[in-house]
């Protein structure tokens, strides 16, 4: 049933909004996912929230694991209630993953309560480079008055 739905969501024209919602998804199964959703030119949603996806998941899924821009079809990509940490114990963290994506314009991260002031600043530092980002929702993370100083410098 897996790889029905992965080759569904892979060759479906009519397919527009994907919501995983509280699957439980990992990294490791957000890989094949991302894998399908590169061919899948009509998705503009991805709203993955409340699964178990870390940054080196969020990474993938956004196209930012690349050396060269994404061109990741979708517009919107919702990870709430996930488990983001922005480690940099993998080729590319999440904040570096920022720079190189070129299609996701709102990108849902709140809830993520291991945000951290730290990731604030790595944050800020990506999106000075990243052009497509319209919309960062970092909502009850754990950013406080030094992560909040961050982005009013680099806005």
């Amino acid at each position: 049933q897996y790889l029905i739905t992965l080759t569904t969501i892979q060759t479906s024209t009519v397919l527009t909004e994907l919501s995983l919602w509280g699957n439980v998804l990992s990294d490791s199964v957000v890989v094949s996912l991302a894998e399908a959703l590169e061919n899948n030119k009509f998705l503009v949603r991805v709203m993955l929230r409340d699964n178990d996806i870390g940054d080196k998941g969020a990474c993938v899924l956004a196209g930012g694991d690349r050396l060269e821009n994404s061109r990741r079809p979708f517009k919107t990509l919702s990870l709430k209630f996930g488990l983001l940490f922005f480690s940099f114990s993998f080729r590319f963290g999440l904040p570096d993953c920022l720079k190189r994506i070129a299609t996701v314009q709102l990108l849902d991260l709140s809830e993520n309560h291991s945000i951290s002031n730290v990731s604030a600043k790595a944050l800020t530092e990506a999106l000075k480079v990243n052009k497509t980002l319209r919309y960062l929702s970092l909502g009850s993370c754990g950013i406080g008055h030094e992560g909040a100083v961050e982005f009013a410098m680099a806005l």
